[in-house]
């Protein structure tokens, strides 16, 4: 897993503990003006070791690891070994590198809504189960996440639970809570059971499995807007596109993240037609780009065949009624690794699962992202939305076949554009969290039948900002994000803004940021979410409400 972080001077030396969790970070001297901002773009990239057998294999030092970006060799600026979710040396909360962003949670479930206190365990794992498997795998694969989930109950794990199709439909939204999951989980099994599927289970799948036009998205714009990690088509198979909308959900969520993919096969679908054969260079770039799409939003993929290992070629050809379609089927295991979910695990650093035991992906995921080594090094740029690759070498004594896993290459984006990402994605995903608490308040005037002019003003404690001395005053540069999504939870429309922000007496006392907007928006429910930046700090915050037609006043 590879992440990137824009730092100031002063904050290079910090612990390398700070590095076992890689959330984007933006600083600068405090005592500089912006003009003379020397920006280190760190690039952190997440290595997992282990014996030929999945044993975790520790207590290596920086010495014993070699770093190249680009065919380049690159300095290891900061360097951590995190064993069980606990990094090395012991993480002090109270320390001023505690103060980093964390997963959404619900209103309720801390002081500050949005805001879970600091823990070393911040690592997050999706399952994603290709709607379109058959019921019996279907099933099974469910079942047997249920029981893991409900076996790890206790071990610090955010969950989320994503159903995969034209498009992804985010059935658990990421939460801490394992018997939330759990029941979902249940109820998803229960629902398989029969022929016929509970309205509920069926509406669902109805909109996982939508083939009609993709609706007509806004244009976005702005600099945190050209979005260079969508520009590449990702129409040849469905499932590059419902993931390549996953990890872009969730872009913006701090920590170590783990995404296992519950499918047919390796490929990109369930069977690898001839057609496909024929356009393999196509296939491998499509999924070269998923790849650095998944690194640089800080995921590693851990795909699982459910089919294990009890399917040979002879009944997958009596299934299908073609021996050359089932043949073509078994090809990406074995000598194709160039496409599908198998490359997709092997070059973000995850693994390709193929087993009778369908919560092995999860054993493998929970375990690699609990013990691992943080890396980082000084790329000798800003950041240049293009692609990179990385190469890591580690000498490891007594074993001789240890097995290295990483991400092999990123796009080396802004972190602001990562954010910009999260937004556009549907509002299925949750839009509420991050480091600094927002308090939204949203009025609403409509005009005409479908002209309202909305106000968002967004209250933020003063003292979560960072303030620099500008002349007499100290100011707080903030880049503000507002993006509304239509009752679908499409997005209609995303625009940005950059306020500075003058420092106030009380450090509690809120700040405000109000956001005139004038929009065409259909009589019905629709979200609004306001998301805000700090330059300095790079940390940020995200506060959604709901609006439905009665919310509006002449």
């Amino acid at each position: 897993m590879i992440s990137r972080t824009s730092i100031g001077p002063w904050i290079a030396p910090l612990i390398a503990v700070w590095l076992a969790l890689p959330p984007p970070v933006l600083a600068q001297e405090p005592e500089s003006s912006f003009s003379e901002t020397i920006e280190v773009n760190l690039v952190n990239v997440h290595v997992v070791i282990t014996t030929f057998s999945g044993k975790p294999i520790t207590g290596l030092t920086r010495d014993d690891f070699l770093v190249w970006e680009d065919g380049e060799p690159r300095e290891i600026t900061h360097f951590a070994q995190v064993l069980d979710g606990v990094p090395e040396p012991a993480f002090d909360p109270t320390s001023p590198e505690a103060a980093l962003p964390h997963p959404p949670v619900d209103a309720d479930a801390a002081d500050l809504p949005g805001i879970l206190p600091v823990t070393v365990f911040d690592r997050s794992i999706v399952m994603a189960f290709d709607a379109g498997l058959d019921r019996p795998y279907f099933k099974r694969a469910v079942n047997h996440s249920r029981d893991f989930v409900a076996e790890h109950a206790d071990d610090g794990i955010w969950w989320s639970v994503v159903l995969l199709g034209r498009r992804p439909f985010n059935l658990v939204p990421l939460t801490s809570d394992s018997a939330q999951v759990v029941a979902a989980l249940d109820e998803l099994a229960t629902d398989l059971r029969g022929v016929r599927l509970r309205p509920a289970l069926a509406a669902i799948l109805a909109d996982v499995w939508w083939v009609g036009a993709e609706p007509r998205r806004p244009k976005l714009e702005g600099p945190w807007c050209r979005l260079p990690l969508t520009e590449h088509s990702l129409s040849p198979t469905y499932m590059a596109q419902s993931l390549s909308q996953l990890f872009r959900a969730y872009a913006s969520v701090p920590g170590v993240k783990a995404c296992v993919v519950y499918q047919a096969g390796s490929g990109g679908s369930r069977l690898i037609t001839v057609d496909q054969v024929l356009v393999a260079d196509r296939l491998v770039d499509l999924w070269s780009n998923l790849s650095r799409l998944a690194s640089s939003t800080g995921f590693a993929v851990y795909a699982m065949d459910v089919t294990g290992l009890d399917h040979p070629v002879v009944a997958t050809a009596s299934n299908h009624g073609s021996y050359s379609t089932a043949l073509l089927h078994s090809i990406p295991t074995t000598s194709a690794p160039d496409f599908g979910a198998g490359a997709l695990a092997a070059n973000t650093g995850g693994e390709f699962v193929q087993s009778n035991d369908l919560a092995r992906a999860l054993e493998i995921a929970a375990q690699g992202t609990a013990t691992y080594y943080s890396l980082a090094f000084a790329a000798p740029r800003s950041h240049d939305d293009r692609p990179h690759h990385v190469e890591v070498q580690a000498k490891i004594p007594g074993h001789p076949f240890a097995r290295v896993r990483y991400s092999t290459s990123f796009m080396d984006v802004d972190p602001r554009t990562l954010l910009v990402e999260h937004l556009a994605t549907t509002a299925d995903f949750p839009k509420v969290g991050g480091a600094i608490p927002l308090n939204l308040e949203v009025e609403v005037h409509r005009l005409l039948e479908e002209q309202v002019d909305l106000t968002a003003t967004a209250k933020i404690p003063s003292g979560q900002l960072t303030f620099v001395p500008r002349g007499d005053d100290s100011i707080a540069e903030v880049d503000v994000f507002v993006a509304i999504h239509d009752s679908r939870g499409e997005l209609v429309h995303i625009k940005q803004d950059h306020r500075s922000l003058p420092a106030i007496g009380d450090d509690h006392e809120p700040l405000e940021v109000r956001l005139p907007l004038r929009m065409l928006l259909p009589d019905a429910p629709y979200q609004i979410t306001v998301a805000l930046y700090d330059t300095v700090s790079g940390l940020s915050g995200m506060a959604s409400v709901v609006l439905s037609p009665s919310a509006t006043s002449g």
